[in-house]
C-alpha cells in the first residue's frame, strides 16, 4: 500500500485529537419515523376496515360521520410524512413535533369514539410517547409526554362533565404511564446514545492507530513480513519487496523466496541455521530475525535488515578514522620516503659498481611502491561525500569508454560495450563509478590477459528483475583467479601482483558501498567477472 502522508497535525506532533462531542445521528431517528408513519397509515386502514364490518367489534361508530374521513386523512397525511422523510424537507425536530403532535388529539378522538378509556385504545398513545421519547431531545420529549398526560386528563375531564362514569385511577395510571414511558425510554435512549459515541470515539482511535501503524511499517528501514502458520504472506511493506521481489498478499513464501521459506521452517522446527544471513535481491546480504504473533505463535514476523545501510554507515566511520590515521601517515612516512628516493636517485647518478647500482635501483623501487600504498590510502581516507544523481546509462557509458578507449591499441586491447538497457537511469556518483570502472578495466587490461590474441574486455548490463537494480558486468578474456585467491580479492592489502598495492578492488567495493550499490567477483568460465549492482533512479511523477 502507498503509504499516505499524515496531515493531521496532532499526529504530526505525537498528541492524539481531542473528539468533541457527537451529535446524534439522525439516520435510525428518521427510519424510526418512516416506521411510526407506516404503523399509523396501518393502524387507520386497519380500523376503517374493522369498522365497516357486520360484527360488534365496538369500532361501529367509526363507519359514521365524520371518522370515515378522518381516517382517510390520517392515511393521506402518513404518506406525506414518508414522502417529506424521504426527501428531508424538514429538520429532524420539526418531523418529530409535525408527526407525533398530531397523535395526541387524534387518538383522544378515537378513544372517545369506541367507547372511552375502557376501549384499550389508550395503550396506542403509549406507543407515540414511546416515539417521542426515542427521536426527541430530552427537553421536547419531557414536553410531550407532559402534553399527553394533559390529554388524557383532559379527555377525562370532559367525559366526566358529560355524564360518563370515569375510573380516575385508571386515568391517573394512564397518564403517569405516558409520562414515565416517555422520560425512561429518552433516558435510555440517551444513554444508547452516548455508548455509541464512546464506540465511535474507539472506532477514530482505532482507525488512527491503524494509519499510524501503515505509515510507520511502510517508512521502516527494514523489511516485515508476516507469514501465516502454512506460509502464505498476510503482510508484506515496500522495503521487504524490495529485497524480495513481488510479494503480493496471500502468495505462499515459497514462490518467491524458496531459501527464506526453508530459514522459516528450520527456525520454526527449533533447528539452528547457521548461515550468517540471506541473499535478497541485487546481490545485497539481509540479517534475518523471526518473532512469533499471536496466541501460541499463530503468525510469524520475519524481519529483514538489509546490512548495506549499516555497511554505508561503518563506511562512514571507517573513512572518519582513516582521515585521523593518514594525517599522521602523510607526515611520519612521506617526508622520510621523499628522503629515501631523492637518495637513491642521486646514488644512482654516481659511478658505481653493477652490484651497488641494482642494490640502488632496488631501493628506488620499493620506495615507489610503498609511495603507490601510502597514495592509495590518501585517496581511500580523502574520498570526497558521496554525491549520487541520476544518469542515463547507455549515454554515460558511451562518454566514459570514448574518453577510456583513448590511446589503446584495437589490435591488442579492445573493449566491446553490450548493454540492452540504454534507456534506463541509475543512481550513482558519477565521479565515483567512473573511479571503479576503470580499476576494473585497468585490472582486466594488465592482469587478465588472453595467453594468446588480443585482450578483449566486455562490458554487459541487464535489469534484474527484482529488487530494481541494474547489474554491469565486466569479463575479460584472461586465465581467470584461483579459488583461493578469489576468497581473498576484496581484502585491503591483498594482490597477486608484485606491483601491485592491493587497495584497488577494497576501493571499489568500498565506493559502490557508499552510494547503495555492490561489487562482486563471480565465477565464469574462460576469464575474470565483476558484477557492479546499481540501483534504480526513481522517476519523477508529473
Amino acid at each position: 500500500m502507498s503509504s499516505t502522508p499524515l496531515t493531521e497535525s496532532a499526529l504530526a506532533t505525537g498528541a492524539w485529537p481531542r473528539f468533541q462531542p457527537l451529535t446524534a445521528p439522525e439516520g435510525p431517528a428518521r427510519r424510526l419515523l418512516v416506521l411510526l408513519a407506516l404503523f399509523r397509515m396501518s393502524f387507520a386502514a386497519l380500523l376503517l376496515g374493522l369498522s365497516g364490518l357486520q360484527l360488534d367489534t365496538g369500532l361501529h361508530q367509526l363507519s359514521n360521520a365524520p371518522f370515515p374521513a378522518l381516517l382517510l386523512a390520517q392515511i393521506a397525511l402518513g404518506g406525506f410524512w414518508l414522502f417529506t422523510l424521504a426527501g428531508r424537507r424538514f429538520g429532524l425536530a420539526a418531523q418529530s413535533w409535525l408527526q407525533l403532535g398530531p397523535d395526541l388529539p387524534w387518538i383522544c378522538i378515537l378513544i372517545w369514539a369506541t367507547g372511552g378509556l375502557g376501549s384499550g385504545l389508550g395503550l396506542v398513545l403509549l406507543l407515540s410517547c414511546v416515539g417521542a421519547g426515542l427521536v426527541m431531545p430530552r427537553r421536547a420529549a419531557l414536553t410531550y409526554g407532559a402534553l399527553a398526560s394533559l390529554h388524557i386528563l383532559g379527555f377525562a375531564a370532559l367525559a366526566a362533565m358529560s355524564g360518563e362514569a370515569v375510573t380516575w385511577p385508571h386515568v391517573g395510571l394512564l397518564g403517569a404511564a405516558a409520562f414515565a414511558s416517555t422520560w425512561g425510554v429518552n433516558v435510555l435512549t440517551r444513554r444508547a446514545d452516548d455508548s455509541a459515541q464512546v464506540a465511535y470515539r474507539a472506532s477514530r482511535e482505532l482507525d488512527d492507530l491503524a494509519r499510524l501503524n501503515e505509515v510507520i511499517i511502510e517508512r521502516l528501514h527494514h523489511g516485515l513480513l508476516v507469514v501465516s502458520p502454512r506460509g502464505r504472506v498476510r503482510l508484506a511493506n515496500a522495503q521487504a519487496q524490495q529485497l524480495l521481489g513481488p510479494a503480493p498478499q496471500g502468495a505462499l513464501l515459497g514462490e518467491f523466496a524458496p531459501d527464506l521459506e526453508a530459514r522459516w521452517i528450520a527456525w520454526r522446527l527449533g533447528r539452528d541455521d547457521e548461515r550468517p544471513g540471506l541473499n535478497c535481491a541485487g546481490d545485497r546480504e539481509c540479517a534475518l530475525h523471526f518473532a512469533p504473533l499471536g496466541e501460541e505463535g499463530a503468525v510469524t514476523l520475519i524481519i529483514l535488515e538489509d546490512l548495506g545501510e549499516a555497511k554505508a554507515r561503518m563506511q562512514e566511520l571507517k573513512l572518519s578514522a582513516l582521515g585521523r590515521l593518514t594525517a599522521g601517515i602523510a607526515h611520519e612516512i612521506r617526508n622520510p620516503l621523499s628522503a629515501i628516493s631523492h637518495a637513491g636517485a642521486l646514488l644512482g647518478e654516481s659511478d658505481l659498481n653493477p652490484q651497488d647500482r641494482q642494490l640502488v635501483a632496488m631501493v628506488c623501487h620499493h620506495a615507489t611502491r610503498i609511495n603507490a600504498i601510502v597514495t592509495d590510502i590518501l585517496q581511500l581516507s580523502r574520498q570526497r561525500p558521496s554525491a549520487p544523481e541520476s544518469l542515463h546509462l547507455g549515454a554515460w557509458l558511451d562518454t566514459f569508454l570514448s574518453h577510456y578507449r583513448t590511446g589503446l591499441d584495437p589490435q591488442t586491447e579492445r573493449i566491446d560495450l553490450r548493454c540492452r538497457e540504454q534507456h534506463v537511469d541509475v543512481r550513482m556518483d558519477p565521479g565515483h563509478l567512473s573511479q571503479v570502472l576503470t580499476n576494473l578495466l585497468d585490472n582486466a587490461r594488465h592482469h587478465g590477459r588472453a595467453l594468446s590474441g588480443p585482450s578483449i574486455v566486455t562490458i554487459t548490463c541487464e535489469r534484474f528483475p527484482a529488487g530494481g537494480r541494474i547489474h554491469l558486468q565486466v569479463t575479460d578474456n584472461g586465465p581467470g583467479i584461483p579459488a583461493d585467491a578469489a576468497a581473498r580479492l576484496f581484502e585491503p592489502f591483498f594482490t597477486t601482483s608484485r606491483s601491485g598495492t592491493g587497495l584497488g578492488l577494497y576501493l571499489s567495493r568500498e565506493l559502490c558501498e557508499f552510494n547503495g550499490a555492490s561489487l562482486v567477483h563471480l565465477p565464469h568460465d574462460g576469464g575474470c567477472r565483476f558484477r557492479i549492482s546499481l540501483p534504480l533512479a526513481e522517476r519523477k511523477k508529473d
